[in-house]
């Protein structure tokens, strides 16, 4: 890996975490209700890719 591609990396890594801190702290979700999201939206994708297939 190239000193360039080993900083973009560390940087979309450093901006990732970064972003996910900050959708942390405005989440109003208790965790059974993120569960209960999560479950749903992959549901959905499964359903979705069996539609498509």
């Amino acid at each position: 890996m190239s000193d360039r591609q080993l900083l973009e990396s560390m940087a979309r890594m450093t901006l990732g975490r970064e972003t996910l801190r900050r959708v942390q702290e405005r989440n109003t979700l208790s965790e059974d209700e993120a569960i209960e999201l999560g479950v749903k939206a992959v549901h959905e994708a499964r359903r979705e890719r069996r539609a498509a297939g």
